[in-house]
Formats: structure tokens, C-alpha cells, sequence
């Protein structure tokens, strides 16, 4: 992939058309032998390959040819099979060295720690910084596929993550692997409900391979009576799974199922009890009350402590001088979004010495302590405090008569009686003979002038001689009657005409009778 000159990275799939004269192949232990010999060139002299064949194997389409046929042994793989020289790093940098003992010697004869991974820091909120969470709850099969998955893993795992991102870990600094897709599945549904593991990664090992973070939770998923682990069994899978943690890494399974169905387990499981680094109980440790200590075995157990610390009272003393009383909390130490609701004991008003009446955490505001005041219109009330007595409004209900009207009214006190709209209805008959639909209104034409009777009309239609009546408003001028009637014309004929039409004036066109 790099040419003398080192001009560039490229896949496999693109060196074809280029004439390097060496070619160096990343991850050559997960590569098809055809994609590596396929691209060797004429002009190819020198081939550097670079991989780990203790790790995952080149993944075929079609099983019968990786098993049948080998095709899941790369090149890299057999030549060092075959006894070709090659060269192996002794010195691993990634993880704290108890992590890095479940692999050496169980799958690496040797693997020599470098000094930078003694002194990594210890995980927050656990009494581990390793342990296997074992248990017996079952697996089920995922509907339509040949996946597994475990819904007792799924749910830990996710509360789990939950109570980590309350130590205050970023969700870039956890990942969450799992060795079967459907498992995946079922835990990116559990993380849909809790929207602060939004940032946080879930994946299966295969897809992992090369990467790395701080903390690793891993689900292994198998769980029967059969003892059946599927390619659990496989020291390669094995070996990627174990080695992706740098600080922290937490496992949950089924240990008695893996034991039996695979050597590497029940090496594994020794390494682990050496260090009392396996149970049925994972012991988290408040970062608060450091000597406080809680066990969990499900995702139930995590309700305990729901704020990341443990079930004791936080009892700091806040800038208000009271002690918060919520349970145990990680976030917000310095309570600067904790709102106390306790008695508030400013004092705000000077003048009278009245303490605040409102939760300690709330804005004191004016003084709303009422208190007897004597308003200018002689109604002695219980008025807040702060209120200037200038500017109360007085609010009780007294009757007075309105010059205007003459009518006996109730109003608020504090309302201005030039303001104030007479609410009896208008008494007047208008010319027409209807009454005034308005409200008294003696200052705002009281003759009605100015105003329009909207009832119908009661009068008959001009120049009617059938007494039809007018359709129109009160208040509009009706117009000629123009009702369709017979009428008997002087020549003795009847004709159809306008109510209004004088036949008299007017000519008849039947057929003369003379």
C-alpha cells in the first residue's frame, strides 16, 4: 500500500492499477489470502505484513469455504504456521495490566506491560476496575434470525452505563460490545429510553477489532441448560473481546455455561478469582461517603441510588446556610442548580422586619406580607406591604348614583365614575316605535341621532295595494312594491304584473276581443 517514494494509503482493491515496489498490509490476519496475492505485482519487491493472527480471522460469504476449504486462514496466519521468521511486539500499551492477565498467558505466552499502564486511574463509582458479573439468567433466540440475545445483560448493561455517566464520564469514554447482533439490537432499544447515553457507543466485537476506549462493557449473551456457547468457543473472538479496555472493563455472563464449553473460559474464570474479580454481585463505592458500598445484580438494584451516589442524605451546607436534603448525588456538587425548599430567612423588609414567606430558593421579590393600611377613600384593608398606598387599588363594592341617568349603581371603589359605563338597558322608543337595544347611554347620543334601528321593518312596501311588507331594515327607506300579482286591465283581461303598476296607464297584449 505504500510505494518507495511513500505516496499515499490504499485499499487492497485499488493497488492494481498502481506499479509499487513494496506494498505494506495492515490487519493482514483478518485479509483473504487471494486479496493479498492479488496484489502483489510484477514490480512488487518488498511485502510488510502487519497483524495479530491470535485475533479475528478472514470472514468469508459463503461458510462451507472457510471450513471446507480454509479460506478463513490467511496468509499471515499460515506463514507463521509454516515457521517463517517474523518479528512480535512484546509490549502492549492499551490496557492496565489486570485486564491484560486474562489474555497472558491464556491466548499470549508473553505480553509484557509498559510502565505507562501501571498507574491508570481507577474507575469512579466501583470497588473494580475488572470484574465478571456472572449469573444463570437465560438467553432467548431472536424471531426471524439465528441471533441470540439476552434481555437480563441488556438491561444491567444499560443501567449500568447510565450509573457510569453519573460519575461523570463522557459517553466518547464508554463503549458497549456485545459478541451477537441481536443482543446489539435489543440494547440500542433499551438506550433509546434513556436519552443520556445518546452519545455512547454499542456495537458487537467483530466490528470493533483495532479500537479502543477507556471503559468496556461486554455482554456475552449465552445462557442454557445445554451449556451450548456457539463461537464464544473461539480464541480468537476471545481474545479481541478481552482486549479493547484501557482503564475499566466489566463483563456480564453466564461463567458456568463458558466454562464448560471452552478451556479458554475456565483459564479465564481462575485468572479472574485470583484477583476477586468475579461474583454474582458488582459492589459500587459512593465517591462521596467513600465507606459506603451498594450491590447490584440487575438493572432494579441501580434504583437504589438513583442520583450516582448511595442511599444516604448529601447534607452539604449550601450558600443559603441550610443542608441539601436530596439523596446522595454525583452531579452538581457545587448545588449551583439545586433549589432549596426550605423556609426562606431573609429578611425584605427593612422598615417592618418581615421575613421572606417563600422557599428558600426562590427570588425573595417585594415584601407580600399584608399588613392594615389607610387608603385616601377610607377603607381600611390588609394591603402587601410593598404596595405604596398611592397606588392601591381600593376594591370594595360600594352604590352610587350616576349624574347622567339618574340610575343607582355598585362599582369598585376604585373605579373613576366618569369611567363608568351605566349597565341598565336604554328605556327610550325610538320614532319607529321600537325600543333602544343599547345601554343607557345619556352621554353619548341620547336623542338617537345618530342610530339605526336594525329590527324589520313593519311598514307594507310603497304604492303596495296587497298589503305586502317590507323586507328591509328598520332603518332603510323601503322601496316600490314589486311583488308579481294579477291584475283585471279596463279591457277585461287579467294580466301578471308588478303589485305596484297602475293598470290604468298601462297596455294589454292579448288579442283584442272586438
Amino acid at each position: 500500500m505504500i510505494s518507495n517514494r511513500i505516496e499515499s494509503n490504499y485499499t487492497l482493491n485499488g493497488v492494481f492499477s498502481y506499479n509499487f515496489f513494496s506494498v505494506i498490509v495492515e490487519e493482514a490476519a483478518e485479509v483473504l489470502e487471494a486479496h493479498i496475492v492479488t496484489s502483489l505485482t510484477k514490480d512488487c519487491e518488498h511485502v510488510i505484513l502487519i497483524g495479530d493472527h491470535e485475533q479475528l480471522r478472514p470472514s468469508t460469504s459463503v461458510y462451507k469455504l472457510a471450513k471446507h476449504y480454509n479460506m478463513d486462514i490467511s496468509l499471515f496466519e499460515r506463514m507463521l504456521k509454516n515457521g517463517m521468521n517474523c518479528y512480535k511486539l512484546g509490549v502492549q500499551h492499551r490496557m492496565r495490566p489486570e485486564i491484560a492477565s486474562l489474555i497472558v498467558p491464556t491466548i499470549y505466552k508473553e505480553l509484557e506491560n509498559h510502565e505507562s499502564v501501571l498507574n491508570r486511574p481507577d474507575i469512579k463509582g466501583v470497588s473494580h476496575n475488572l470484574f465478571f458479573l456472572t449469573h444463570t439468567n437465560p438467553e432467548d433466540e431472536v424471531p426471524d434470525s439465528a441471533s441470540r440475545r439476552n434481555r437480563h445483560e441488556a438491561q444491567f448493561l444499560i443501567a449500568f452505563c447510565c450509573y457510569l455517566k453519573l460519575q461523570g464520564y463522557k459517553g466518547s469514554e464508554i463503549t458497549i460490545l456485545t459478541t451477537y447482533a441481536g443482543q446489539m439490537n435489543a440494547m440500542l432499544s433499551e438506550k433509546r429510553k434513556n436519552p443520556i447515553l445518546s452519545d455512547v457507543r454499542i456495537t458487537v466485537v467483530d466490528k470493533y477489532q483495532g479500537e479502543e476506549n477507556h471503559i468496556i462493557l461486554l455482554s456475552l449473551v449465552r445462557s442454557n441448560k445445554l451449556g451450548n456457547i456457539g463461537f464464544l468457543s473461539t480464541k480468537n473472538r476471545v481474545c479481541v473481546a478481552l482486549s479493547r479496555a484501557r482503564d475499566g472493563f466489566f463483563i456480564i455472563g453466564n461463567m458456568s455455561n463458558l466454562e464448560e464449553g471452552s478451556s479458554v473460559w475456565h483459564d479465564i474464570k481462575s485468572q479472574l478469582e485470583k484477583g476477586n474479580h468475579i461474583g454474582p454481585d458488582l459492589t459500587l463505592r459512593c465517591q462521596v461517603h467513600q465507606n459506603q458500598l451498594t450491590r447490584v445484580r440487575n438493572a432494579e438494584d441501580f434504583s437504589k441510588i438513583p442520583n450516582g451516589g448511595c442511599h444516604l442524605i448529601c447534607d452539604e451546607i449550601l450558600e443559603c446556610g441550610h443542608q441539601c436534603d436530596k439523596q446522595c448525588h454525583l452531579l452538581d456538587r457545587e448545588h449551583k442548580n439545586y433549589f432549596c425548599t426550605k423556609p426562606c430567612e431573609r429578611q425584605i423588609c427593612l422598615l417592618d422586619g418581615h421575613s421572606c414567606p417563600k422557599r428558600c430558593g426562590a427570588e425573595c421579590g417585594i415584601c407580600i406580607i399584608k399588613v392594615k393600611k389607610d387608603p385616601p377613600c377610607g377603607h381600611s384593608d390588609f394591603i402587601p406591604c410593598a404596595v405604596d398606598i398611592a397606588d392601591y387599588k381600593c376594591e370594595v363594592i360600594i352604590e352610587t348614583t350616576l349624574e347622567a341617568c339618574g340610575h343607582n349603581i355598585k362599582k369598585l371603589c376604585y373605579v373613576d365614575i366618569k369611567d363608568f359605563n351605566c349597565p341598565y338597558d336604554c328605556e327610550d322608543r325610538l320614532p319607529c316605535g321600537h325600543q333602544c337595544t343599547l345601554k343607557c347611554h345619556k352621554l353619548n347620543d341620547p336623542d338617537h341621532l345618530t342610530y339605526n334601528c336594525l329590527k324589520d321593518c313593519t311598514n307594507l312596501n310603497l304604492n303596495c295595494t296587497e298589503n305586502h311588507q317590507c323586507t328591509k331594515r328598520c332603518y332603510e327607506d323601503c322601496g316600490e312594491c314589486i311583488v308579481q300579482v294579477k291584475k283585471e286591465f279596463p279591457c277585461g283581461h287579467i294580466n301578471q304584473v308588478l303589485c305596484k303598476t297602475d293598470v290604468k296607464n298601462e297596455k294589454c297584449n292579448k288579442p283584442c276581443k272586438k
